[in-house]
């Protein structure tokens, strides 16, 4: 498999041009891709900006040797990425907070319009961050065991019982009625009706 070095800034220069993170991968289709697919996070909209199908990149997925293979490792490269982008919005919304406006009567026969502005935090953002953060302490805590009877193991039972080709098929008048089976047997399977 092809090795593969992610770079966060802009990397060396070659023959007077600039190189960005991707410059491993030559096609400047497939380079546009992953660049917007880093900072977009969806392959719709990375595919639109590229000016690309969306299926033209799970086609590119698939492609045998080592460009398909640096391939693969550009878009993981670029999945951590946009992970990275979406985990520090996530962090500001929570943390920081997004200032909002606050609408209401602006004074008699003035009407309505905004008021003020206040400042929302996310606490499904935190919780969601303080869980991926530390494991160990905000994880959710349940478990469910099963068990027989005063907490022995369940116990197990399997019936095999054989069934004739007549049995299966063309007999079933002959099968006792529901009920009325011999004891301590098992009934023959009814055939198909």
């Amino acid at each position: 498999m092809a090795k593969w070095k992610a770079t966060k800034t802009r990397a060396k220069k070659e023959s007077g041009k600039e190189l960005t993170q991707f410059a491993r991968i030559r096609h400047p289709k497939k380079r546009a891709f992953l660049s917007a697919f880093a900072k977009l996070g969806t392959v719709g909209r990375a595919a639109k900006l590229a000016r690309i199908d969306r299926h033209t990149h799970a086609n590119w997925l698939k492609e045998e040797g080592e460009q398909g293979d640096l391939y693969r490792q550009a878009f993981a490269d670029a999945t951590d990425e946009a992970g990275d982008i979406m985990e520090a919005e996530a962090r500001r919304r929570a943390v920081d907070g997004v200032e909002k406006p606050v609408f209401g009567s602006l004074g008699q026969g003035q009407g309505s319009g905004e008021v003020g502005r206040v400042q929302e935090y996310s606490d499904t953002l935190l919780i969601f961050l303080l869980k991926g953060a530390r494991p160990e302490k905000f994880r959710e805590r349940s478990s469910t065991e099963i068990s027989g009877p005063g907490g022995k193991p369940l116990e197990t039972i399997t019936t095999i019982q054989t069934v004739t080709h007549d049995d299966w098929y063309g007999n079933a008048n002959r099968l006792p009625a529901p009920g009325n089976e011999p004891p301590g047997e098992n009934p023959p399977l009814p055939g198909p009706a």
